[in-house]
């Protein structure tokens, strides 16, 4: 079969499509418990020692001063000392296992403070040692906000395409090295499908659209709505909420397998797209990575 009659194939209306997850309106004020200083150390300080450790080894003429901007632009971002305050820890405590993190105490306090401040922590929290209840919408900017302002930060120290440049490579990279030990992986598309159902119905709830069978190695679908994209219409960089949010996408789809996955996508809503338009492609059936054009993605609706 040819690459052009599939792709004929794959835009066919009869292609079966059905709607997964759901619209739930209060989704990002849901209130949860997190345990702020493990979350901290295990994602935003855990990616920003990564990131630095990246411009050292790649453009390590502009490490310390990169260093020098990020104190200075969490320290203009800081409304409010929540670690000073705490007279029961010691930060190099934390540090130990960050190599470059544990040499730079300033701008881990700069930093820690600001995640604090993202999750509204109160003065009653015991952020140190115990679970506190936050909102989702905070917990999710907690993590998205430091990734934007340290790229922002990048491209404001070096030239904004070599900032680019070095922050997607940086991207692909940390996902290859810290996948979970408890990633699943999937060796057919049908099971990563299955899971995909599951997941939008126990753990990333409230995010919803369509999703195709699985037909000559594509599984195709189509959010309708992004949360991260709500929560960022504050930020004014477009490019940068892409990368932050979107572009480990397509190196996670690849984690997801052995190698053989490859995704796809046009259109975001975090660039102002009306959706986002997705093909998981399985390499060992068909290297063919043809995109359908919008007019496919945008008929979906009667696609049921």
């Amino acid at each position: 079969m040819t690459a052009k009659k599939k792709t004929k194939n794959l835009c066919d209306k009869k292609m079966k499509f059905q709607k997964y997850g759901k619209k739930i309106p209060e989704a990002l004020e849901i209130v949860i418990e997190i345990q702020p200083l493990d979350f901290a150390m295990k994602s935003p300080f855990k990616r920003l020692n990564y990131l630095l450790g990246m411009v050292k080894k790649k453009k390590q003429s502009i490490f310390l001063e990169y260093i020098r901007n990020l104190g200075l632009k969490y320290e203009s971002l800081v409304k409010e000392d929540f670690v000073s305050n705490r007279e029961d820890h010691n930060i190099n405590e934390f540090l130990t296992k960050f190599e470059i993190l544990k040499d730079h105490p300033k701008l881990v306090k700069n930093y820690l403070n600001y995640f604090l401040q993202i999750l509204h922590i109160l003065d009653k929290d015991n952020w140190l040692k115990e679970k506190v209840k936050v909102i989702n919408r905070n917990h999710i900017r907690s993590f998205l906000l430091p990734k934007y302002y340290n790229l922002l930060t990048l491209t404001e120290t070096i030239n904004r395409d070599e900032a680019i440049s070095l922050y997607k490579l940086y991207v692909t990279q940390y996902i290859k090295d810290n996948a979970a030990p408890n990633r699943k992986i999937f060796d057919k598309l049908k099971d990563f499908k299955k899971y995909f159902e599951k997941d939008k119905e126990e753990i990333t709830i409230g995010w919803y659209g369509f999703l195709s069978d699985v037909n000559d190695g594509k599984f195709c679908f189509r959010k309708d709505n992004c949360l991260w994209a709500d929560i960022l219409t504050d930020l004014p960089d477009v490019m940068l909420k892409y990368l932050v949010c979107c572009y480990g996408d397509f190196q996670a789809a690849v984690t997801r397998s052995n190698d053989n996955f490859i995704l796809t996508m046009k259109h975001t809503i975090i660039e102002g797209d009306p959706y986002c338009d997705c093909i998981i492609h399985d390499t060992n059936i068909d290297w063919d990575l043809t995109h359908p054009p919008k007019e496919f993605w945008d008929n979906l609706n009667s696609i049921e």
